[in-house]
């Protein structure tokens, strides 16, 4: 082989591995970017969770915190706590074993609604709570964890029940007063009658 054939073998030769450097290079920069741009998602929906207006946490399989919104900290009273790794039945020890269940249901792929439940704090304290619970999925298709979203309710059902209660009595006042009394829509049909009103006109209330 002359010098001419050697420059030529050397040469192809350092244009390879030029080529595979530039290859590798360009592997490397994607590979960067994709991380970068997974970084950027994964602190974007990090900001989504904390900022929504609802108490909701993510958890992964051993119940452990990946993401949780402020509300979740603040409806619970749980102050200044870093709960990103610890255990969900760790900062709730006294958590309803009806509530465990639920969450095992949940891990078998099941989405569960409550949308009126007691929730005994540890102070004492009673709340009503609206629950659900749905499990996330890895990219193989299995459970990952647990979406978990509850709302304190417990202003609407006191509320629920002053009505219920100022309901049954006013009834009970208009049901028992000694005057005839009848309750009429715009038209003026009779809506509804007392059984003083019944007496005095001969008519069922029906």
């Amino acid at each position: 082989m002359g010098i001419a054939g050697l420059f030529l073998m050397f040469g192809l030769i350092f244009g390879y591995y030029i080529i595979r450097a530039s290859a590798v290079l360009s592997e490397e920069k994607k590979r960067k970017a994709a991380e970068r741009a997974l970084k950027e998602r994964e602190k974007l929906l990090g900001m989504l969770v904390r900022h929504t207006p609802a108490a909701v946490a993510m958890c992964e399989r051993e119940m452990r915190y990946l993401a949780h919104s402020d509300r979740w900290i603040e409806d619970y009273g749980l102050g200044e706590k870093n709960l990103i790794g610890q255990c969900h039945y760790d900062v709730f020890p006294d958590l309803p074993e009806i509530w465990k269940e639920d969450h095992r249901k949940c891990f078998s792929g099941e989405t569960i609604t409550h949308e009126e439940e007691i929730f005994k704090r540890a102070d004492g304290r009673t709340d009503w709570v609206r629950r659900k619970l749905h499990p996330w999925r890895d990219s193989t298709g299995e459970v990952g964890g647990l979406i978990l979203f509850t709302e304190v309710i417990t202003e609407r059902v006191k509320a629920r029940q002053l009505l219920r209660e100022s309901e049954e009595r006013y009834l009970s006042v208009f049901e028992h007063t000694g005057t005839a009394t009848v309750i009429t829509d715009e038209d003026r049909t009779i809506s509804t009658a007392n059984k003083g009103f019944e007496k005095l006109s001969g008519y069922t209330e029906e």
